[in-house]
């Protein structure tokens, strides 16, 4: 309904956090980047970027949407401001399902079909962050973000470098994943034998 209206829903929408951030005299904050699976009729068939998502809970799959939320947190109000449709590439889903498959009959790689290349069409959900984050900065320049907060998803250096680019000397604050590289001073260090050798402190 909302896609095909002629309302211009985005406008609303800036314009709505335009009015709170001036109403209640807010000049800076921290964004916080999530994504939500919302299920949907098993007959649904026209919503956008409908596909096939994992319950997590059933550890089946369900039919639904995910949806890539950018919240602000500031020390009077928090809302949500802005959000956008995640969707596998189709073409690339099924390639990846029947290279899993072939994989595991044993296979070899040089026998397996060749990755396809992703469409544009369908970006991953980081690029569709780093979009709603530059058209935050294109609609409030003036704003003052002091962090940027994400998970794993998220923590890779494609990503934090791409802040950097948006707003300098932001800080990124995001989840690690245990193969991931930490850098103290001069030293590296695997990240799970950092932390399994640092208890940290109340």
């Amino acid at each position: 309904m909302f896609r095909h209206s002629k309302i211009k829903w985005d406008s609303i929408l800036r314009n709505s956090v335009k009015s709170i951030l001036a109403q209640y005299g807010i000049t800076n904050g921290i964004l916080i980047i999530d994504d939500k699976d919302h299920s949907r009729s098993k007959n649904a068939r026209k919503l956008h970027r409908l596909h096939k998502i994992k319950d997590k809970k059933t550890g089946g799959y369900i039919l639904g949407q995910n949806i890539i939320l950018l919240y602000l947190v500031t020390s009077k109000v928090s809302f949500p401001i802005s959000f956008a449709f995640y969707a596998p590439d189709p073409l690339w889903s099924e390639w990846s399902r029947e290279d899993q498959r072939l994989k595991k009959n044993g296979v070899p790689k040089l026998k397996r079909p060749i990755k396809p290349e992703r469409s544009e069409d369908y970006p991953k959900k980081y690029a569709i962050a780093l979009e709603l984050l530059k058209t935050f900065k294109g609609q409030f320049p003036s704003f003052k973000v002091t962090c940027v907060l994400a998970d794993a998803l998220y923590g890779h250096k494609a990503f934090i470098d791409a802040i950097d680019n948006i707003w300098k000397d932001v800080q990124v604050i995001t989840q690690l994943r245990k193969n991931q590289k930490i850098i103290q001073g001069k030293k590296t260090f695997n990240c799970e034998q950092y932390f399994s050798s640092y208890s940290g402190w109340e």
